[in-house]
């Protein structure tokens, strides 16, 4: 916490911390700390994340990237990654791919809030992107389909990527 107000940084990045911070660095950087959690939040909060997936039978897992809140793995999500679940899967395959998964995003995301790009406006994830700025006047009303536009943005095929599922909406400049 005192290294913390004599740095003042602008933005806190987290990936295995794996403690809960105080209300009062919550606080002071509201909207300036993100995380990185191996599920698709809202799902799966807590740890022993990819042993529920596995035991559950579930088809679809992942990872967020989310601004810190004082829930437990709360906070607006940003990005959201998906693989499939194969059958014969394993933890420790489940794992390893979707920490893959981690390492593709999670610089992508930083780099967007570091060009400004990313924003709350009301509890929800606001995304910047030139291909959607450009189209401002064209989807307005519409739903954006900003799987596509990452994909286009950073050429990723190997994962289902989307911002925030329905939370985005484009700014008007």
């Amino acid at each position: 916490q005192n290294c913390l107000k004599k740095l003042n940084p602008d933005l806190i990045c987290l990936a295995g911390f794996m403690k809960i911070l105080s209300p009062f660095i919550i606080n002071k950087w509201k909207n300036k700390i993100v995380n990185v959690h191996p599920s698709l939040l809202p799902s799966f909060k807590g740890m022993n994340i990819h042993n529920k997936v596995i035991e559950q039978g579930i088809k679809i897992s992942g990872c967020s990237i989310h601004f810190v809140d004082n829930s437990l793995d709360g906070g607006p999500v940003i990005a959201q990654a998906a693989i499939i679940v194969k059958p014969n899967m394993n933890e420790k395959e489940l794992s390893q791919r979707i920490l893959k998964l981690e390492h593709d995003i999670y610089p992508k995301v930083i780099d967007l809030i570091a060009k400004k790009k990313i924003s709350i406006i009301n509890n929800k994830v606001t995304v910047k992107t030139k291909k959607h700025i450009n189209m401002t006047e064209e989807i307005k009303g519409k739903q954006i389909d900003m799987q596509q536009a990452l994909g286009d943005m950073y050429g990723i095929d190997e994962a289902l990527i989307s911002f925030a599922y329905a939370n985005i909406s484009t700014k008007e400049l």
